[in-house]
């Protein structure tokens, strides 16, 4: 077994069960907008994007993107107001783990400061909650990979083509998983990323799966 020094966790669908609506605010602003959209549309355009990404996607379409992700951040932060869901069972699953922790993700600091930094699992990270706009490039690059483990004080190794990860869907409670090889594709109209190949004491859980929990 492997000594694990320090684990990376995406936000949205890994701790959060915020994906839902965070693509139904979308959905509703460009709906409003004058480009219709479903919220199953707005998760395969949208999930994982970081916000210059999501902006980039509606200027292509002649869509006034700044207009557009204020409306939909209006929506979001109303629905946060009143709850800010956790993946079911994550509390029971992060009482588990006694080593350093951070959050990676491509949500804006604004975003966390509404969701993430509301719930009780906040003071389990402290300070270590970092975006997308902390770095200079959102995942999938490495960048905020680098930035998380800098501050945790873990050292790294150099640049390699894959990233130490567990992924998948959010359709069950999660389970401890073992990390498997990654390399995510890049989404329409990004240049391939580079990776960085994450030491094997530094675990980074992008998503759950029931794939995972055998």
């Amino acid at each position: 077994m492997r000594h694990i020094e320090a684990i990376l966790f995406d936000c949205d669908g890994v701790l959060l069960d915020s994906e839902p609506m965070g693509c139904g605010a979308l959905a509703q602003a460009l709906t409003a907008a004058g480009y219709p959209m479903t919220i199953d549309e707005a998760r395969a355009v949208f999930s994982g994007n970081a916000a210059h990404d999501s902006r980039d996607w509606m200027a292509a379409r002649g869509l006034l993107a700044d207009e557009i992700v204020r409306e939909s951040d209006r929506l979001l932060f109303e629905q946060f107001d009143q709850h800010v869901p956790l993946i079911p069972g994550i509390e029971r699953i992060m009482s588990g783990f006694s080593v350093p922790m951070a959050i990676c993700s491509n949500a804006s600091i604004e975003r966390l400061k509404r969701s993430v930094h509301r719930t009780s699992l906040a003071p389990r990270f402290g300070p270590n909650i970092y975006s997308a706009e902390h770095v200079a490039r959102p995942k999938p690059a490495a960048d905020l990979a680098l930035y998380a483990c800098a501050r945790l004080g873990v050292p790294l190794l150099g640049p390699s083509s894959s990233t130490t990860t567990s992924t998948a869907s959010t359709a069950q409670e999660p389970q401890a998983a073992s990390p498997s090889a990654l390399s995510r594709p890049p989404r329409t109209g990004r240049a391939t990323p580079r990776h960085c190949a994450l030491p094997e004491r530094i675990m980074s859980f992008t998503a759950w799966s029931s794939s995972t929990h055998s």
